[in-house]
């Protein structure tokens, strides 16, 4: 019994060499994809193992980062790994078959850190100038403003005025017709929808009525009758006036000052009005009597004087 074990292994060891001597009959081949990259790599190896002289007994692949192995007896197989940490690695297949035989292949991998993240998005600043910031109404504004975003991102710019009115950009005019509290904000938003404003407070005054003094002379007299109207009208706000006197007889003149002739008889009120550029109007008024017209006439007597009887004509 013992002769027959030792002729049979006489016979494989024989057959082994033959092998040997007519070159390794098992192959394998393995590629590893992507072989670098940025960590975290995933790859996929690709192992095809070939034997013509015996049944394939065990194939395994090592990841070479110190992960569980792979183990099977499939000739062909695909597995996915992924690197986690920077470093060269070595991927190792060994394959074994019934005669003993050992094919090994290995592929370097290279794992490089990953890049830096990207800066965080940082928030738009915005100035802004407001003039006037104070005044009556109808104020106009001018809002002067400028926005920078530090990572260079396009903006989109809107002014508010506080009014429930609104413009794009950062320069713009604006009226306000009502007096109150107003907050000019400017506004920037960037490609990332971060914001940035500035804020000023513009204050609206009331409006106030301008005032008229008037001086009319001569006052009365029979028509016709000429009259010099000299009126002074002013505006606590500055505002610019427009001025005409009504005679009171369906006549005008623009202006403070003028002359007029009444031709008939009667009372009439001169009045100065003056206007600003909210509309209101301050008025100053004297009246003036016109009378009726006397008659006049002339008598010459020739002879003047003499003895009686004394004729005349």
């Amino acid at each position: 019994m013992m002769r027959k074990s030792v002729v049979f292994l006489a016979v494989c060891v024989a057959l082994s060499l033959s092998a040997f001597a007519q070159g390794n009959p098992l192959q394998c081949t393995l590629l590893v994809a992507p072989a670098s990259g940025a960590a975290p790599l995933p790859v996929t190896a690709t192992v095809n193992c070939t034997d013509s002289a015996a049944p394939i007994t065990l194939i395994t692949l090592d990841w070479g980062d110190g992960s569980p192995q792979v183990q099977t007896t499939q000739s062909s197989f695909s597995v996915q790994h992924t690197y986690g940490t920077p470093g060269s690695y070595v991927v190792t297949v060994t394959a074994t078959d019934a005669l003993l035989n050992t094919a090994v292949v290995t592929q370097g991998v290279t794992v490089t850190a990953p890049p830096p993240p990207p800066p965080r998005n940082q928030p738009p600043t915005c100035t802004l100038t407001v003039a006037p910031t104070t005044g009556t109404a109808p104020l106009t504004v001018t809002a002067t403003g400028s926005c920078t975003d530090p990572d260079g991102d396009t903006l989109s710019e809107v002014l508010d005025w506080g009014d429930h009115t609104t413009t794009n950009g950062t320069n713009g005019t604006h009226t306000y017709n009502a007096r109150g509290r107003f907050t000019v904000t400017l506004t920037a938003t960037d490609s990332g929808g971060l914001t940035g404003s500035a804020t000023q407070t513009v204050n609206v005054n009331k409006n106030q009525t301008p005032t008229c003094t008037l001086n009319v002379t001569p006052n009365s007299g029979p028509a016709p009758l000429t009259v010099t109207a000299a009126a002074t009208c002013t505006d606590t706000d500055g505002d610019t006036l427009v001025t005409s006197i009504a005679w009171g007889d369906s006549t005008t003149t623009n202006g403070t000052t003028g002359t007029h002739t009444y031709n008939t008889s009667g009372s009439f009120t001169v009045t100065v009005t003056a206007t600003d550029i909210a509309g209101n109007t301050g008025t100053a008024s004297q009246a003036v009597t016109v009378a009726s017209s006397t008659p006049s006439c002339t008598l010459q007597a020739s002879p003047s004087s003499g003895n009686a009887p004394l004729v005349v004509t």
